[in-house]
């Protein structure tokens, strides 16, 4: 297993804050656990990596940083539990490690989670969304990372923002994945004010043949949320566009998979994918803090900004503002600053939530911005922002078809013609 450490900025000397004394002689170690292989794993650890590196640079480089400094030491787990076992305990014990940070993935993150429960430190989950890591009853878990609950609540308050008064969220039952997220999405839609009343159409009727397409055009609501990704995700959007159900001049669709994230979009959606909505959970509309701008130009050049540059980015933000108002590393204190103020992230307030339940130390109020494909074939870059809450919908942006999507009706067949009645013989005409 590999160990990397990025070294706190030196301490200047004479700059102290009388106002947040330093804990010890040597700068606070916090763990970070990544996958760098396998190499599908590779891309998404070097943005929360990035992340992470240019957080840690511009809180040392705060006025309390310079008094507080933190060393950030990363370590590869391979993408194995066993790898996350070994490296996160080494890191706890050997390392000496406040606190950790992990979770690229779900699968991976419950040995971390169980080391750092062992050594009685706070774990900070930086983009596991499984529900089951909400679920585990281990304490001490903080999750910058959204949740199924999360995105349910941006689609919501999506079609709050649309105006929306009855919704349909398709899905596949037989889906787990995708139940996870469409039942959340069903309570959050009743949870508004006032409530959004909604549907469910199951992705599991064979071919959703075409008659009950044609009842859908009658009875579907006026806006479709469509939790299907891939390939598959593409055909539903086809068949509901053939059918005239969606996208039209009054109803729009929703994507509540991700599936605008995909590489071959446009090669499976084609002109189906045309006035698609979706969240994007970063895009430069959002509005950054000083600390993200901060942040934003230590960004490598060559590397794009996403989400997981500025997850990792606040789980270091998360950690540095606790151990400051904490004045300690030790876990109990450590924990309590977690729990009872704000931290400031790269696109506002971290807070997490403190009710216990299934979403207990889950972050709340995640930024995302509402999205649009107004153009075919367009880069995601160039999608249209229309909403981000706490601002107007920009109407305007809100693109539309001119008119439903219907395909021309076969002409109707004529009636027959009736057959001619044959004039009466002539009597004595010989039959």
């Amino acid at each position: 297993m590999q160990f990397r450490i990025l070294p706190a900025a030196a301490l200047a000397a004479g700059i102290l804050s009388s106002a947040v004394p330093a804990i010890g002689a040597d700068p606070i170690v916090i763990g970070v656990v990544l996958s760098e292989a396998p190499a599908a794993a590779a891309l998404p650890a070097s943005f929360i990596r990035a992340g992470i590196e240019a957080a840690a640079q511009v809180a040392n480089g705060e006025e309390a940083g310079k008094a507080l400094p933190v060393r950030i030491v990363f370590a590869d787990d391979r993408g194995t539990q066993a790898g996350s076992a070994e490296v996160a305990a080494r890191l706890l014990g050997e390392f000496k490690a406040a606190a950790l940070i992990g979770g690229q993935g779900s699968q991976t993150a419950p040995p971390q989670i169980a080391a750092a429960a062992r050594a009685g430190r706070p774990f900070v989950n930086v983009n596991g969304w499984d529900a089951a890591l909400r679920l585990s009853g281990v304490a001490d878990v903080f999750h910058i990372s959204p949740d199924n609950t999360s995105l349910a609540e941006a689609l919501a308050r999506s079609a709050a923002a649309l105006g929306a008064e009855r919704v349909a969220i398709a899905a596949p039952a037989a889906d787990r994945g995708a139940e996870a997220r469409a039942e959340p999405l069903k309570a959050a839609l009743a949870a508004l004010e006032p409530p959004i009343a909604s549907s469910f159409l199951s992705l599991d009727v064979p071919a959703l043949k075409p008659p009950a397409l044609a009842a859908l055009r009658r009875d579907v609501p006026d806006l479709v949320v469509a939790i299907q990704g891939g390939t598959a995700g593409a055909r539903f959007l086809g068949q509901m566009r053939q059918a005239g159900i969606a996208p039209t001049a009054r109803r729009l669709v929703l994507d509540g998979a991700g599936i605008v994230d995909s590489a071959v979009f446009w090669d499976d959606a084609r002109e189906a994918g045309q006035y698609l909505l979706s969240i994007a959970l970063h895009n430069p509309a959002i509005p950054l803090t000083a600390r993200g701008q901060a942040v934003r130009s230590a960004l490598p050049t060559d590397m794009p900004e996403t989400r997981l540059f500025h997850q990792g980015a606040d789980a270091v933000f998360a950690l540095v503002d606790a151990l400051r108002r904490a004045q300690s590393a030790e876990g109990t204190a450590l924990v309590k600053a977690l729990d009872t103020a704000p931290a400031i992230g790269t696109r506002g307030p971290i807070r997490f939530q403190v009710e216990k339940g299934p979403r207990h130390r889950q972050r709340i109020d995640i930024p995302f911005a509402l999205i649009q494909q107004a153009e075919q074939g367009a880069p995601a870059a160039r999608a249209q922002v229309v909403w981000v809450p706490g601002r107007a919908l920009d109407t305007a942006r809100l693109a539309r078809p001119a008119s439903a999507a219907v395909p021309p009706a076969a002409p109707a067949r004529p009636a027959p013609t009736p057959a001619p009645v044959p004039p009466p013989k002539p009597a004595g005409a010989v039959r």
